[in-house]
Parts: structure tokens; C-alpha cells; sequence
């Protein structure tokens, strides 16, 4: 079975370039959701350190803990503390599953796989890549974050030279979908 990880700075195609996996009827495992799913078990009573007002009995609302992190960005290393090895876990679940289905490709997206040094569970990593600019302009055309959010998240991630020199594969995401899908499909079919 061959596992292809996709992964990329925000706002770089990421779960465009895994759509067009699933068009492919290929499996993807999407990390981030994962994660979220994971959020129930995590012990927010760290975030009192931070903001001794919260309330954490009932996990945490996303906008507040999104505003947290614009304030402390060290907040993203506590909490990866907590989610990585749930999603880790998740990942060779679903890997596991679909060998014992027989399953000729998989895929997994992960924003960080590079950050968190799995890039050897993966047969190839394909990276998508737009320039910086470019994706700071499609994050706040989604309206989803702030400003400082955005920063404490880029300062996180591998710069756009780290991230291409560990690919297999580069898939530039700038010139459009068609564009896009042409090199997915090229790679897919090699």
C-alpha cells in the first residue's frame, strides 16, 4: 500500500489537493479534524496559567482559545503536547484499516507533518506551495482569523525553502485549480 502525506504552510491547497484524492476514491485522513475530535480529551486546565477566567468545565469555545493563542502562541506547543499522539495514533489506525482492506493508495493531510518529523510514515510527502503572500490573502478572504492569529501560527511552521527542500513531490497551488489538478494527477499516475 502506498501512504502519501500531504502537507504545506495555511491557506496553501492542502484540502484542495485532498479533495481531488477523494475524487480518486482514495482514502484521506484529515488531521485536523481528527484533532478537533480529540478535543474533548484534552485537560484544558492548562489555558488557567494563561487567562484564570475561562471556564473550562465544558471544554473550550474555539474563538476564545483562537484568542488565547494570538496572545500566547506557546498555547499551540501545550496543546500539541496533547493532540499529537491522539492524531499519531489515529493515523496508523486508519493506515491499519485500510491495509487490511487491501487498499492500493492512501493519503493523509497534515499541516504539520514536517514540524512534527513525520515524514517516515509516509511513503512520499507531497507539499503544497503557494507564495506567502498569496496565502496570507486567502486566509483573511475566509474571515477566520486574526491578524496576530495568523503570525503566531506562520511563526510555528517551517518556512516555505524548509518545507519544499524536505518534498518529494511540490505542488505549486497558485495558478489555479486546473492548474493544481494537472500535477496532482501527473504524480498520482507516475
Amino acid at each position: 500500500m502506498r501512504c502519501i502525506g500531504i502537507t504545506g504552510g495555511i491557506a496553501s491547497g492542502k484540502s484542495s489537493v485532498a479533495k481531488l484524492f477523494r475524487y480518486r476514491n482514495i482514502p484521506v485522513f484529515d488531521a485536523d479534524i481528527v484533532a478537533r475530535h480529540g478535543y474533548d480529551d484534552v485537560d484544558w486546565t492548562f489555558l488557567y496559567h494563561f487567562d484564570s477566567e475561562i471556564n473550562c468545565e465544558q471544554g473550550v469555545d474555539r474563538a476564545v482559545l483562537r484568542a488565547l493563542i494570538a496572545r500566547y502562541p506557546v498555547i499551540l506547543d501545550m496543546l500539541a503536547e496533547q493532540l499529537h499522539p491522539y492524531v499519531w495514533q489515529k493515523w496508523h489506525d486508519f493506515k491499519r484499516e485500510h491495509q487490511r482492506r487491501g487498499t492500493g493508495v492512501i493519503a493523509a493531510e497534515v499541516p504539520l507533518l514536517l514540524e512534527c518529523g513525520w515524514q517516515n510514515a509516509y511513503d512520499a510527502v507531497w507539499v503544497t506551495h503557494a507564495p506567502q503572500w498569496l496565502r496570507i490573502q486567502r486566509v483573511f478572504k475566509r474571515h477566520t482569523m486574526n491578524e496576530a492569529t495568523l503570525r503566531a501560527i506562520l511563526e510555528r511552521q517551517y518556512r516555505d525553502h524548509e518545507r519544499c527542500s524536505l518534498a518529494d513531490v511540490i505542488i505549486p497551488t497558485a495558478h489555479g485549480k486546473a492548474d493544481m489538478a494537472l500535477h496532482v494527477w501527473r504524480y498520482l499516475d507516475k
